[in-house]
């Protein structure tokens, strides 16, 4: 028997092995996660904010609908504050740090709350180049829009969007984990 035609066998012998022990090419077993089960929907009077719930939902299984659903993300507020903290070491950016703080409740199907009025507040640090910071303030009193005003606004905008997907994620974290352990002492966790 030549090496050509004994590499064959073996590679038929080992295939046939393989499907005999139950080996699976097809991957994983699909089952559905338990937030496939569930439809959701957000109320809130920030659009923007309502897209970064609808893909965290959507992402994670939950079907969103505008009909009767399964729960209700209620947000009652969002606010953000900037702080200045510092410089980087060659003093041509200055360092910011957004606050995001969400209140917001979730309702099951007949009404009883399920999570909140919950606040979540996250944080993130930002950088934005400070140019000429004397003409920058001057702008600012004035309400003029430098160039440099400009790259902070859109700096602030970029970190707000940040926060918002993490907030939606958080919340939307929570409560999988209570629809996973409904017990009053996930609450405490």
């Amino acid at each position: 028997m030549n090496a050509p035609l004994r590499t064959h066998l073996w590679v038929i012998l080992l295939a046939v092995s393989l499907s005999g022990c139950g080996f699976q090419l097809r991957g994983p077993d699909t089952a559905p996660s338990l937030s496939q089960q569930y439809t959701a929907q957000v109320k809130s009077t920030q659009p923007i904010l309502n897209q970064h719930f609808v893909r965290q939902l959507s992402r994670l299984g939950f079907k969103v609908t505008q009909g009767a659903t399964d729960f209700v993300i209620m947000v009652h507020s969002e606010s953000d504050e900037i702080s200045e903290f510092g410089f980087d070491s060659d003093l041509s950016k200055s360092s910011k740090r957004l606050v995001y703080r969400l209140n917001y409740t979730v309702v099951n199907r007949a009404g009883d709350l399920v999570l909140g009025p919950e606040t979540t507040e996250l944080s993130t640090d930002y950088f934005v180049p400070l140019g000429d910071y004397l003409r920058q303030d001057v702008a600012d009193n004035l309400q003029i829009k430098t160039v440099n005003h400009l790259q902070m606004e859109t700096a602030k905008i970029a970190a707000l969007e940040r926060l918002r997907t993490r907030a939606a994620d958080v919340v939307v974290s929570q409560l999988i984990g209570k629809i996973e352990d409904p017990s009053p002492s996930a609450e405490q966790n």
